[in-house]
């Protein structure tokens, strides 16, 4: 199997499943439990890393870190289109805006509410704006993160078939 044909299909296999975690991150308002997801999702890219370079069969560091770096940039598209996904949905329900202005008011002094408030933006807008913020961030971080995840992972797998004497 080619090695951009293995690296493609660890990438989507294990971005669905980051996508899952990631998701199921999102929605929890355990902090606990937001930090596991973010472990998961780390290491879940690396392990997507590993799992291309081991299947292009190209054990050289630099053909593994580049399957590895394929793999884990798909990976982290696909869950970033889950989170998105996620948050869209998510926006047109309104308890989930409540749960944003909720945490918005938790995260402001009254003062500082009272001075946004008087620079024109409200409560609301301020909602809209946090929600596409993270859109956004989560859209553009998790691909980055999953190329870099993903070729430390690449690179773990050419460690490994070294040290086993199956250098190809």
């Amino acid at each position: 199997m080619s090695a951009s044909r293995a690296a493609l299909r660890a990438g989507i296999i294990g971005g669905l499943a980051i996508g899952l975690a990631v998701v199921a991150q999102q929605t929890t308002d355990l902090v606990e439990l937001r930090l596991l997801g973010l472990m998961i999702t780390f290491g879940g890219l690396g392990v997507v890393g590993l799992f291309a370079a081991r299947d292009a069969g190209t054990h050289t560091r630099s053909a593994s870190m580049r399957a590895g770096a394929i793999g884990g940039l798909i990976a982290g598209l696909v869950a970033a289109l889950a989170v998105v996904g996620l948050l869209l949905v998510l926006s047109v329900n309104g308890e989930f805006a409540v749960r944003v202005q909720e945490a918005l008011q938790q995260l402001y002094t009254p003062d500082q509410l009272r001075q946004i408030q008087e620079s024109g933006l409200t409560l609301d807008v301020l909602t809209q704006a946090t929600v596409a913020m993270q859109m956004m961030c989560c859209g553009a971080g998790l691909p980055i993160v999953g190329l870099v995840f993903g070729a430390l992972g690449g690179s773990l797998a050419s460690n490994i078939y070294r040290q086993d004497g199956q250098s190809g």
